[in-house]
Order: C-alpha cells, then structure tokens, then sequence
C-alpha cells in the first residue's frame, strides 16, 4: 500500500489564542493523519505560545522572540519543515476552522506542479463563499476575491495554501519585505512564472473568521497599501495604468471604509507618498 504524502501543517499565532485553540481542535478531526502541526509564535503576550504547546503537546513549537510577520513567521515554519522532509507544505490561518476530509481532499487532488487551495468560506455564513481565488487586474493593481466557482484564479490567498516541496525548493521562500499582505500574491505570482499553476479544489472547503488578527483598521490599510506599492515596484508594474487605478479606483474604494475618521486617512496617505519610492515595513 502505498504511503500518504506527509504533510507539515504550519499555523501562525500572534496574540489570537482562542483562534488557535478552535483551529487546532478542528485539525484534530481530521480523518487524514499523515500530519504534524508546526505553530509558530511570532512573540504573542502571556506565554500564549508555552500554553498552547501545554494544552497541545503533540504540535511542534517554533517561539519566536520577535513579531517576524505574517511571512517570516511562516517562513520559519516551512524552513523547519523542509529540513525533516515533508512532502507538501499547508499555510494555514489560525481563524479558520476545517473539516474532517479537508486536508484529504487537498492531497488526493494536489500534485507536484502546483499550488492548491480549497475553497473558503465565511465562518459566520457557511454558505457564503469568502474566496474561490483571486482575480488580479495586473496593470491596475486591483485584486478582487473570486466569490463564485467560474473561471481559473490568478492567485489564492495564504489563508490556506498547500505547497508541495518540490515547488518551494525551485521557488524559494516568502518574501519578507511584505511584513503582511500581498506575500501570498507574490509567492502565486513567482510560482506562475516558472510555469506552476493554480489549483482550486472545489471538493475541499474550510471556514475563516476574516481578519482577526488585524485590529486596527487604519493600520491594516497602512500595511495592505504600502505591500501593493511595493508589489507593483518590485514586477514594474507601477506606470501610468497603475497610477489611474490607485488613485481613482483604489483609493476611493478604501476611502468608503475610513470616511468616518477622516484626518486620520489623511495622515495614512502621507505616510503611504513617503514610502512609494521605497517600501520597506518593519510592522511597527
């Protein structure tokens, strides 16, 4: 009989505890068992990283010191994971909640030459589809989420990535420039370019409680922008479409969420000018 693929389940914790703890324990029905949690702590308060390896002592603990982000957290992960030879990889949010033959059906329909996804639902509305992908409007720099099962998406986000290893050795890591936001979007985009594809596994499903780990509104927006600057920089996707669509489309579809607190907007939007020539976050 042939033996399952092993697979490292790399979740990332920072100060969401209860998040964890309700992803874990849905993890734990899994009916796929060739699977070790990696948790890595990106130096959450009140030993949240001590006490969760308490309460799941099987799960592999990775304590960092320092917050290293969304993809150097998980960078951290995977790097401990390729080092003991799992054949895939899973990037799995800690706000979402899986099902007993999800990571099953990922592996029967995964493959060598791609990344795969589930589709993800809304936590709170099981019956809403969060996201079937992302379409990406390259010279615009507009990313919409796919909300139905239609066409093939551009990319998926990290939410829930399964990669296998051969891919992550020809592709590399994370790029941690991005602190948070848009990692996933590149790492899709490097893999497309040397030829991997995208694949949706529409058999597969979980539930995510969307941004949780991101409190603060005008920061998250700080984040999410500066990382689309710097990921139009970085492919020189950054000309005049670009321009037109950041601020005559991207802004003013942000700006409907921040209307109430305006001089604060404002003080993010000159922050984000200062930066567009260079971004580089620190996540502070």
């Amino acid at each position: 009989m042939k033996k399952e693929p092993s697979v490292a389940v790399i979740i990332l914790n920072w100060n969401d505890y209860d998040n964890t703890v309700g992803c874990l324990n849905s993890l734990k029905k899994s009916n796929y068992k060739n699977y070790k949690v990696v948790l890595v702590d990106n130096d959450s308060k009140n030993n949240e990283g001590k006490r969760l390896k308490k309460k799941f002592p099987y799960i592999h603990l990775i304590q960092n010191r320092i917050n290293r982000g969304f993809a150097g957290g998980n960078n951290d992960g995977i790097n401990w994971a390729l080092k003991k030879g799992f054949d895939y990889v899973w990037l799995l949010n800690n706000d979402t909640y899986i099902l007993s033959d999800t990571l099953r059906k990922l592996i029967e329909n995964s493959n060598d030459n791609s990344i795969s996804s589930p589709i993800i639902y809304y936590f709170d509305k099981k019956n809403k589809i969060w996201s079937a992908g992302i379409r990406f409007f390259m010279r615009f720099g507009l990313t919409f989420h796919l909300r139905k099962v239609k066409s093939k998406p551009d990319f998926f986000v990290a939410c829930s990535l399964l990669i296998p290893k051969k891919l992550i050795n020809d592709v590399g890591m994370l790029d941690e420039i991005y602190f948070v936001y848009l990692e996933d979007m590149d790492y899709c985009y490097r893999a497309k370019q040397k030829g991997y594809e995208m694949n949706l596994i529409t058999t597969s499903k979980i539930f995510h409680k969307v941004s949780s780990s991101t409190q603060n509104d005008l920061r998250k927006f700080f984040l999410k922008t500066s990382s689309l600057i710097y990921f139009m920089q970085k492919w020189n996707l950054n000309g005049f479409l670009f321009t037109i669509g950041f601020y005559f489309i991207y802004l003013p579809m942000e700006f409907r969420k921040y209307f109430y607190h305006p001089i604060e907007f404002c003080k993010i939007l000159l922050k984000i000018k200062r930066k567009q020539h260079g971004v580089i976050l620190n996540g502070k």
